[in-house]
């Protein structure tokens, strides 16, 4: 009897979001979230672990720095902050409606990937900015001529070159890679999470049960 019921309860769950999944991929709210959650885990960890470090990094300098001018790197941390608060945001709210009790009707899936997208891009974006900054503040780097025992002869200088031209030769490799595959695969090779699920899914009911 308990089986049927539960079955019973599948079928209804499969019919009453069935026209929600036809027009967009996904079942409802929960559905979504659960999909899109685990391709999004790795990318919001990876930022929030170089925001965490950019900003624990800046913090020790900032009050701890005996010479040089540490006015850029202030400029940093709040770039950091939107590094770590932006990823936190999307992993909470897409955790909470992954668990929700009950699916809830949401026909807006694709807007909603597209902006979560956008966020990310620009939490990425504050990174990449604030990261260079921290690189421009060791090419301008500056001594006190009180320092006794330090080397003035331009070291950070050619430091600061180096901290470019190595993000900067792997970022191209990366954009060139990207391009490459696009021209061989496709743009819809990259955006896995903002399409729609596969119909054979939609075929089982047991994929969808009712909690």
């Amino acid at each position: 009897m308990e089986l049927l019921e539960t079955s019973i309860r599948d079928f209804e769950y499969v019919v009453n979001t069935q026209a929600i999944a036809d027009l967009t991929g996904y079942r409802g709210l929960r559905d979504w979230a659960r999909i899109l959650r685990p391709s999004l885990d790795d990318i919001c960890t990876a930022i929030l672990t170089v925001s965490s470090v950019g900003t624990g990094l800046v913090y020790a300098t900032v009050f701890s720095a005996s010479r040089g001018n540490v006015s850029y790197m202030s400029f940093t941390f709040p770039l950091f902050s939107v590094g770590i608060i932006v990823p936190i945001i999307i992993q909470v709210a897409l955790r909470w409606a992954a668990h929700l009790s009950h699916e809830v009707e949401f026909a807006s899936q694709k807007v909603w990937t597209i902006l979560i997208i956008i966020f990310l891009a620009f939490a990425t974006a504050c990174d990449m900015v604030a990261i260079g900054i921290l690189n421009l503040t060791v090419y301008w780097l500056s001594f006190l001529p009180a320092d006794a025992g330090v080397d003035t002869s331009g070291a950070s200088g050619i430091a600061g070159i180096v901290a470019f031209a190595l993000p900067g030769i792997i970022f191209i490799f990366i954009i060139a890679g990207f391009a490459l595959g696009v021209s061989r695969n496709g743009i819809k090779a990259f955006r896995p999470t903002a399409g729609r699920h596969s119909d054979e899914i939609f075929d089982k009911a047991d994929d969808y049960k009712h909690i």
